[in-house]
């Protein structure tokens, strides 16, 4: 057993939300029937978003206007979590802030929520940043508060997960973009196919993907839902690490592109199959695990899985051997339709929504950059 229960959990969502259909106005002449089939396919009706002028900034009509970034949507998080358990200056020992879309590379998202903070939570209280963990540092970040729980069982652990990636997406503007199949098909150059997968990524980028944050506080004795049984699976290939990368803005990479002067999101055709394989394994290695609640997938109440999108969904659903059109996995296609993929904060999403009614338990599964997977699960006590 982890020992790790949840005392609490809040979400901050944007003030701004924008649905599909706004965008496919402008979207329609510049893409491919196949391609806006592709789109339609990804189930995504609504995402929340920090950029005030999303639709527009992406189709390259305006500049970015931010209404709020991952830090403010983080401190929210955390501020209405406080409030609601009560938790003075000194009760809180540990700090973890868990982003794939920091504000900036330096300093780390925990530090600048941490600031803001103060006096709420003391400044000389221990803080970590979990970036660039991909969409399963929920749990990694659950089994990192059990190890310090276990030292400080008088403490409590604030934890965020916030994400706000849509100012990453890249304008959807110049030429006509084609679905990877029509690419793949087609009798382009090598290198001409390959610019033309990068493109169609950015517009697949730009609908999949939205914003929001959790904030979780935890406890060694104190709450009414237990996290067992976590497991993790990195890289069983060493060209995984390539399936999905941002290459601008690092000491190796040191500039963003000359001609977005933004990062670029870079997402391998491969990650469907690899996030189902991945989650196939994490899975089972929870199922065989002593402290799991149940070794037979069937019996869990609750699957909460990651939204990377629907066909990746679907696969993993199929890949369990659970039902996608089932109750117990209603959460996650509920979640990656009206919230899209919000990375590390989507299965805190689910488990925020489903808190109120969650009785027995759930099989938590997350999966993307690293390449990396967790499992886990989490059950009413």
């Amino acid at each position: 057993m982890l020992g790790c229960y949840l005392k609490k959990i809040t979400k901050a969502l944007p003030k701004d939300s924008f649905y599909t259909e706004e965008f496919y106005e402008f979207l329609k002449p510049k893409i491919s029937d196949e391609l806006f089939e592709t789109l339609i396919g990804l189930n995504v009706a609504k995402r929340y978003s920090v950029v005030k002028n999303y639709p527009q900034f992406i189709d390259g009509k305006t500049h970015l206007e931010l209404n709020e970034s991952t830090v403010e949507l983080g401190y929210k998080a955390a501020t209405q979590c406080l409030d609601e358990t009560g938790l003075h200056e000194n009760d809180v020992g540990l700090f973890i802030c868990a982003t794939n879309a920091s504000d900036r590379i330096l300093p780390g998202s925990a530090s600048e929520i941490l600031a803001r903070l103060n006096p709420r939570i003391s400044p000389s209280v221990p803080h970590l940043n979990i970036q660039g963990m991909g969409c399963s540092s929920l749990l990694k970040s659950v089994e990192t508060a059990s190890w310090f729980l276990k030292a400080n069982p008088n403490k409590y652990v604030l934890v965020v997960i916030s994400e706000g990636q849509t100012p990453l997406a890249p304008q959807v503007n110049g030429g006509r973009y084609f679905s990877f199949k029509e690419i793949n098909e087609s009798r382009m150059p090598a290198e001409e196919k390959l610019i033309n997968k990068r493109r169609t990524e950015t517009v697949i980028q730009s609908l999949l993907f939205g914003d929001g944050a959790i904030a979780m506080v935890l406890s060694a004795h104190d709450g009414a839902f237990a996290f067992d049984a976590i497991h993790h699976l990195t890289n069983r290939e060493p060209t995984d690490p390539l399936l999905l990368t941002m290459n601008e803005g690092g000491s190796r990479f040191p500039y963003v592109s000359h001609q977005t002067l933004r990062p670029s999101y870079n997402m391998s055709e491969q990650v469907p199959l690899k996030g189902i394989y991945y989650s196939k394994t994490t899975v089972d290695a929870v199922l065989n695990d002593k402290t799991s609640p149940h070794n037979n997938i069937e019996n869990f109440d609750h699957y909460f899985i990651h939204t990377g999108s629907q066909k990746i969904l679907k696969g993993v659903c199929k890949n369990l051997g659970v039902l996608s059109d089932s109750p117990k996995t209603d959460i996650a296609f509920s979640t990656l339709r009206n919230h899209a993929n919000v990375s590390s904060a989507s299965v805190g999403l689910m488990v925020h929504q489903s808190i109120s009614s969650l009785k027995g338990s759930a099989l938590i599964v997350s999966f993307g950059v690293g390449f990396s997977a967790t499992a886990g699960t989490i059950r009413s006590v």
